[in-house]
């Protein structure tokens, strides 16, 4: 259910109580005012989503509100939904940038279906800035494998789970890599031009960036003798017989913990 809030300012009661029910019953958080001035101090206090507003009102009328939240800092982001009887002045509205016009009498399921439109806006900007925040947030792998074939299956399934990977190819690439890419973990080859992952561990912690994050050790082959050597120089866990699916649950255990 929805949990967006609207505020409907009308000075007709039948309409507006008829308008905030029918909204109500849709799941809409809904507030309401009998004129421009009121629905002013209502939008100030409670800053709504959206606005439905009719034009002709005592005091203030709809296009004064509009207006007015236009030029304030609280109001100036509010959907606005014009509400008028004078369908000829949806010209002049659609220029003033309201966001939508609904000519009355109106039907509820129509106006339903412009508010949903309306707040369809607001709902892709906030889920645009939720993927922005999971983008900015995404999980670092640095992958050190000298094999292409094989790190280029790894980087392509970490990266089809929503990991931002990078590769080094030597021990000496690996640690001018992390500097820079500052990793929230490596993963590694066992051997790695004749240097076993446990020598290389001990190396890669010299720096303090990495010196903390998990180490992922894998191997096509189990030796027997791996997985000790590998905890005991500080890494994480051994992966012996790997696969794209073996690497990639132990990649995501060892970030979560």
């Amino acid at each position: 259910m929805s949990k967006e809030k609207i505020l409907v300012v009308e000075d007709e009661a039948t309409t507006r109580m008829l308008i905030v029910m029918e909204l109500e019953k849709a799941g809409y958080q809904v507030f309401q005012a009998e004129d421009g001035v009121a629905g002013y101090q209502v939008a100030k206090a409670m800053k709504p989503d959206l606005i439905i507003a009719d034009i002709l009102m005592p005091q203030m009328d709809g296009n004064e509100l509009m207006k007015k939240l236009r030029e304030s800092e609280f109001g100036k982001n509010i959907l606005f939904m014009v509400l008028s009887a004078r369908t000829q002045m949806k010209d002049y509205f659609e220029m003033m940038k309201a966001d939508d016009f609904i000519s009355k009498p109106f039907k509820a399921e129509d106006l339903l279906e412009r508010v949903d439109r309306v707040l369809g806006k607001l709902r892709a900007g906030r889920q645009a800035e939720v993927d922005k925040a999971a983008l900015d947030k995404k999980k670092k792998v640095l992958i050190l494998d000298d094999e292409s074939k094989e790190y280029e299956k790894y980087k392509k399934i970490l990266m089809d789970h929503k990991y931002e990977v990078d590769v080094a190819k030597s021990l000496d690439e690996c640690l001018e890599t992390a500097i820079s890419f500052k990793p929230n973990l490596v993963a590694l080859r066992f051997i790695i031009d004749r240097i076993n992952g446990d020598k290389m561990i001990e190396t890669l912690k010299e720096i303090s960036g990495i010196r903390n994050v998990p180490y992922v050790v894998y191997s096509r082959k189990i030796r027997g003798w791996e997985e000790k050597k590998i905890l005991s120089a500080g890494g994480t866990c051994f992966v012996g017989e790997v696969t794209e699916e073996k690497l990639l649950e132990a990649v995501n255990k060892a970030i979560s913990q």
